[in-house]
């Protein structure tokens, strides 16, 4: 059964166009049943990534499967797409400028109150602040942006190649900060591929919902100072 760190490596590789021999080696038969355990061990599980939680998280229970996916994407993850039909998912809705594009960038999804001209929109724009943020982390754990990704360093692709790095390096506190701040979007890009209202969506649906799960289970926890009531000034 795969660990953590073999899962999110496996997820990032679903996001993004490649090779038929590569995607034809991830979904073979014995490896996508090894994919599905970890899977599913992973979101039952709630001390992997926890066992150190950093500050402003907390654990929540884990989750399982079939709470989180709708049958037919139940179906869709059981026989994972074929390369073809991968292929062609992919080059139709993981490319930019495209009419159906659901690019897998956090920036797209993100609101960026810093640009520098007010007129333009603070969402939907590539190289926001969390690609400035992903770059920096990347350079500054000594790793390189590949060139297809140097306008998106913020690709869901490579913030979960960072997490499994992360886990395979004994950093289970970092990663699971990483997936508390880099995740978020999730909700918003599910939205987004629902929204394509094609069965072929269904599989990266699915993945995207256990990704949203996973980060469930470290959801940051209330501030406390927030709920105290404030002082009322004297006159």
């Amino acid at each position: 059964m795969m660990d953590s760190a073999a899962v999110f490596s496996v997820l990032s590789r679903c996001f993004v166009e490649g090779e038929q021999a590569e995607w034809d080696e991830l979904t073979a038969p014995t490896a996508w049943a090894d994919f599905l355990g970890g899977a599913r061990q992973m979101l039952q599980d709630t001390h992997d990534l926890a066992e150190r939680a950093p500050r402003g998280s907390r654990r929540i229970s884990g989750c399982h499967l079939r709470d989180v996916l709708s049958e037919s994407e139940l179906k869709a993850l059981a026989v994972p797409p074929t390369f073809a039909a991968h292929d062609e998912f992919a080059r139709t809705h993981f490319t930019g400028g495209l009419p159906y594009s659901a690019v897998p960038v956090e920036s797209l999804y993100c609101k960026d109150d810093d640009r520098r001209d007010p007129l333009e929109p603070n969402r939907g724009l590539y190289l926001g602040k969390t690609a400035d943020y992903m770059r920096d982390l990347t350079t500054s754990l000594g790793l390189s942006i590949p060139d297809e990704f140097r306008a998106c360093p913020d690709h869901l692709s490579l913030e979960l190649d960072l997490i499994a790095v992360l886990l395979r390096s004994g950093m289970a506190a970092q990663a699971q900060t990483l997936v508390v701040e880099r995740l978020g979007w999730l909700t918003d890009y599910r939205m987004k591929l629902i929204g394509l209202n094609e069965e072929a969506a269904n599989f990266y649906i699915s993945l995207v919902d256990m990704l949203v799960c996973e980060r469930a289970k470290f959801t940051e926890a209330s501030d406390e100072e927030d709920e105290r009531p404030r002082a009322v000034a004297k006159r």
